[in-house]
């Protein structure tokens, strides 16, 4: 009885290292996602009556998490720019740091809050000071202070001139007194100080906009975080701690790109359709390896698209984003008026899973309709004649 035992056992070992050598991967494990992916939280709770105020309170938290990210310091903002920008351009501008809804992860005395940032502001300080740079790194210091006191010397001898004009057409004596030149002094002070301001305006820019990077920066310290930790755990009634990631990209987070889109269609200036194609310009398509990708659907063997990247990367789901879809209807005519309601479509890539609609692998469902490699966003705004939706789809693979 042994020895058939042992028989049998040393033909299962054969057939399984047969069957792990073979390319034909359905077999393998499905990848889920996590809980917090499909719902926005994940918690375990004895009374189900607690879970139904759950949505009410995740917009309060993003109302909070937005207007701590959305606060300015006003003299700052004064120094770099010449005109008070208004509450309403203010709310139509992009150039601020965008924030995704939360993802929330319950225990029994704690809530990690999870949000995706994308700091906008940030890079449009910065690129206003690498203009400055590139202008002011042409002249080397010392070629400044020469030609601002060779100019200054002139000015001198400008006003000089315009005393003496001043004198005759007066009808008085000019004279060198200390008397009569101090009536003159205050006009010759201001002269120069214009003078001194506008040629060192750029760099005194330069500085304010420095400023208002660290400003920007310090929003993400820890120390300043506190205010908001504590309203937050007000709502909970739980300690809470912030973990941020910051996107490289907008279009990473569909919340984050079509939040973006709304907020540029609820400004009459901007044309519906040119908003759409110049939103999925900034998305370029992977490239994907046409050869590969047939052996892996119709022969069943599996290669390496990408020699470069390591082998933990390469287990990794969801890492590159395939394909986004936009869908805008509602009244977004240009006109004052209650027109019929407009319905357009615009989209780039493909956001089908790759694996269950091409290789004819088995994937994982969430909610019974929604696709695991899929972020869905639909978001309402309305404007003065009507009010409009949008929902944004990106796929990954």
């Amino acid at each position: 009885m042994l020895n058939i035992f042992n028989a049998r056992s040393k033909k299962d070992n054969t057939q399984k290292v047969k069957l792990e050598n073979n390319y034909n991967y359905i077999g393998r494990p499905r990848h889920y996602p996590p809980a917090n992916k499909e719902w926005f939280n994940s918690i375990y709770v004895y009374n189900n009556n607690t879970i139904k105020l759950l949505p009410t309170v995740d917009k309060v938290t993003l109302k909070l998490v937005k207007s701590y990210f959305n606060f300015y310091s006003r003299k700052l903002e004064k120094k770099t720019k010449s005109r008070r920008l208004r509450v309403r351009g203010r709310r139509l501008s992009t150039n601020r740091i965008l924030i995704s809804r939360a993802e929330l992860k319950h225990t029994n005395d704690k809530v990690i809050v999870t949000i995706y940032v994308y700091n906008r502001q940030k890079k449009y300080y910065f690129n206003k000071i690498i203009r400055i740079a590139a202008i002011e790194n042409l002249l080397p210091n010392r070629i400044k202070i020469k030609t601002i006191k060779k100019k200054s010397l002139k000015i001198k001898s400008i006003v000089k001139k315009q005393k003496k004009i001043v004198w005759k057409t007066l009808g008085l004596f000019y004279s060198n007194n200390k008397a009569d030149n101090n009536k003159f002094k205050t006009y010759e002070t201001t002269y120069l100080k214009d003078y001194v301001t506008r040629s060192l305006r750029k760099e005194m820019l330069y500085i304010y906009l420095w400023q208002l990077v660290s400003f920007n920066e310090s929003k993400f310290e820890k120390r300043y975080l506190l205010p908001l930790t504590g309203l937050v755990r007000k709502v909970y009634n739980k300690k809470v701690e912030f973990n941020l990631v910051n996107l490289k990209y907008l279009y990473l987070n569909s919340y984050i790109f079509s939040d973006t889109l709304v907020t540029k269609l609820r400004n009459r200036k901007n044309r519906l359709l040119r908003v759409l194609r110049t939103s999925l310009l900034m998305f370029r398509l992977p490239f994907v390896d046409r050869s590969a990708l047939y052996e892996e659907i119709y022969n069943r063997k599996r290669k390496l698209q990408n020699l470069k990247v390591n082998t933990i990367l390469k287990s990794i789901r969801n890492k590159s984003v395939s394909g986004i879809r936009l869908e805008v209807a509602g009244r977004l005519t240009r006109r004052n008026k209650a027109a019929r309601s407009v319905f357009k479509l615009r989209y780039k890539g493909n956001i089908k899973n790759m694996d269950s609609s091409y290789k004819g692998l088995s994937t994982v469902l969430l909610r019974g309709y929604a696709k695991s490699n899929l972020q869905y966003t639909k978001l309402k705004s309305r404007i003065r004649i009507g009010s409009f939706g949008l929902k944004g789809w990106v796929s990954s693979s």
